[in-house]
Order: C-alpha cells, then structure tokens, then sequence
C-alpha cells in the first residue's frame, strides 16, 4: 500500500505530540483494568511491518494514511521516533528502545480525553480520536474499524482503556 506523499497538517507531527503531553495521568494510573493474553505477543520488525499488519485488520485510508512523529519534550536532543498513522485517528510506533516507547506511552496517556491502546513492550497502537478533539469526537478520517480491544485479542497484547 503506497503512503501519500503530503501529509495531513491537522494532527502529524510534533505539534499534536506537544498537545498529547497536557495531561498528568500516568498509562496504568486510570481507567479500566488492562486486559492482558497469557500468550507470546505478535512482533514486528519495524513500523512499516505494524502497519502493514494494522492496516490488514483496521483497514487504513490510503489518502489519510502516513508518517507520524512522536518526540519528546524532555529529551530534545534525541531523534524523533518515526511512527505510521492509519487515517488520522490510529497512531503507531515500533523500536526497539523500550524505555522510550514506554515514555511517549506515558505522555500519550497524560492527554486530555480517552485513550485505546494496543501494545507490547517494542510497539504500540493508540487510538487518538478524543484526545486530538480535546476529550470529544472530532471529525477525523477514520480507518474501516476503530476495534483495538479485537486486535489486542487477535495478537495476543495488552488492552487498555482510559
């Protein structure tokens, strides 16, 4: 599946990272238990794998479908990690740095508004639907399902909810 070559300004990049860190809720701090399978995880080489993988269950748009940038505020000399979208309302990264994953995971769930997301320890998928509206719905493009809690099963992840 090709990727536009032209992003979507609205919510790529740093700026919409900068608004997820407005929270201070810590990712198991809130919300529902996690659910979690027994059995080893899905793992995936890279983030173009875990898209490909997402997109086959979610169904990503290829127009609003891309590249996503997740850095952090505290760390301004390190790359930014290179994550996917699938429309503009799912996100995902991979890497092998788990402590930094686990930071951008953190900050995502100190945003304002609910929070899906599907992980393991070198790769998340989050849906970012309410948090980018600010704690409501907003009019974004969405892939053919939203179904995150199907996907943690089907992989074998942690679900949480918040």
């Amino acid at each position: 599946m090709a990727t536009p070559s032209v992003p979507s300004p609205r919510f790529r990049g740093i700026p919409m990272v900068t608004m997820l860190a407005t929270g201070a809720l810590a990712l198991v701090a809130c919300g529902e238990p996690e659910q979690q399978n027994d059995a080893t995880p899905v793992a995936f080489e890279d983030v173009d794998e875990l898209f490909s993988a997402v997109d086959d269950q979610l169904d990503c748009p290829e127009d609003s479908s891309g590249e996503y940038h997740f850095a952090l505020p505290s760390d301004q000399d390190a790359e930014i990690l290179q994550g996917r979208s699938c429309a503009e309302s799912i996100v995902m990264a991979s890497s092998d740095d788990e402590e930094r994953l686990a930071e951008i995971r953190e900050m995502m769930s100190s945003a304002q508004g609910p929070l899906s997301v599907v992980e393991d320890s070198t790769w998340f998928v989050a849906d970012i639907t309410e948090v980018a509206g600010d704690g409501e719905a907003t009019d974004l493009a969405h892939p053919g399902s939203r179904d995150l809690q199907g996907l943690a099963e089907d992989w074998k992840a942690t679900y949480t909810e918040q």
